[in-house]
């Protein structure tokens, strides 16, 4: 017991120390400032020399990397990061508790502000991106099977009063919806790659539910069937998941349960964790992937967002590409990909690719071509995390 407490309180000290440093960086900066300045009023004025211009240049892009502003958005950074070690979740889940309690006719989750701080979130900019990627990535799947996919997005609002949004050749929906079709086609797509089928899905995270339903719909367009999805969450969100889906008629092959009740999980199974896994504290992280991650996924699809990518499960070969559309404004979001060291050494291995901002690649448009390890290099195409 007496080494835990000693780790926390380093860890907090580690926090601490982060905070002094930005100030005593602030302090500096006040104190160079003055420097500078008593040797300006000695030196004469006619005596400038350009050396002097460009210690006053270089002095003004000091200051404005470690001003206030910057030293406010590391604080916030840096609470950001404390918030998701030590998250509590008490006011979302009396939230969710009101919801549960009343009637599906009467949900309005969808448009709450204090819900939408959480999920259901996205704008019609956002929207708009998903579509785009959507037409443009999944052209032919997308104008092939629209009339199918507006049917989906109709159903998904039928109940919690979504912010319904207008977009150019669709329907008007909830933004959300669009995301829901992207990932959807982009898990689907990397399943039938690997030619993964009769699949048992475990989803960390799971939202009101929106993901499953799309996944199960979608999932019959590419003859893919899915035996069980499980979604591990907190116990009133997994009550919220059962009661919408059972609203859609959409729970008959779902399991609803949490970290610390659970049963009947299948071996290798096909992880799904959109923004979940990696903003939960670091601690549960470490308990899902020993409880959950290593005993029973084979494959997986994350959107990593929140803190750096690192090799957080066993034995799997961990792949990432940048979110597209990039939701995080600063490329630190990542589609990533597992699957078993086996189907690299086996020369099975196929990967998609897709569009990479920062080496400004082509957008791939035969988005049903495989490709064969031995034509395409492995480590070119993919970032290995050892």
């Amino acid at each position: 017991m007496k080494s835990k407490t000693n780790n926390s309180k380093n860890k907090d000290n580690e926090f601490e120390n982060i905070f002094l440093d930005l100030n005593t960086i602030d302090n500096k900066d006040k104190k160079d400032k003055n420097k500078k300045s008593t040797k300006s009023k000695k030196s004469h004025k006619s005596k400038k020399t350009k050396k002097n211009k460009k210690n006053k240049q270089k002095h003004k892009k000091h200051s404005e990397i470690y001003g206030k502003k910057t030293k406010q958005k590391f604080n916030k950074y840096f609470q950001k990061i404390i918030s998701i070690k030590t998250r509590d979740y008490s006011p979302y889940r009396i939230l969710v508790n009101k919801i549960i309690e009343t009637n599906k006719t009467e949900w309005d989750f969808k448009s709450n502000s204090e819900y939408t701080q959480i999920l259901e979130n996205l704008g019609k900019y956002y929207g708009n991106l998903y579509l785009d990627q959507l037409k443009k990535q999944f052209t032919k799947f997308f104008y092939k099977h629209k009339k199918y996919l507006i049917d989906v997005c109709e159903m998904n609002d039928l109940y919690g009063k979504p912010k319904l949004r207008p977009f150019s050749s669709f329907i008007p929906c909830s933004a959300t919806n669009l995301r829901y079709i992207l990932h959807s086609l982009l898990i689907l797509t990397f399943m039938s790659n690997h030619k993964l089928n009769n699949i048992d899905i475990i989803e960390i995270g799971g939202g009101y539910g929106g993901l499953s339903l799309f996944m199960h719909k979608i999932s019959a367009l590419f003859k893919i069937n899915i035996k069980s999805y499980t979604i591990i969450d907190l116990p009133e969100i997994s009550l919220l998941q059962k009661t919408y889906l059972d609203a859609l008629d959409m729970s008959k092959n779902m399991n609803f349960y949490n970290i610390n009740n659970y049963k009947n999980l299948k071996k290798n199974s096909f992880l799904i964790s959109n923004y979940a896994y990696s903003e939960i504290a670091i601690e549960l992280q470490q308990e899902y992937t020993e409880k959950i991650l290593n005993p029973y996924i084979s494959y997986g699809f994350l959107v990593w967002n929140y803190i750096k990518l690192y090799d957080f499960i066993k034995s799997k070969i961990i792949l990432k590409e940048y979110e597209e559309p990039d939701t995080s404004n600063n490329n630190t979001n990542y589609y990533v990909t597992i699957l078993p060291k086996e189907r690299l050494q086996s020369g099975k291995f196929h990967r998609k690719i897709y569009k990479n901002k920062n080496k400004n690649q082509n957008q791939n448009n035969k988005h049903y071509k495989k490709y064969n390890n031995k034509n395409q290099k492995y480590k070119k195409n993919s970032k290995k995390l050892l």
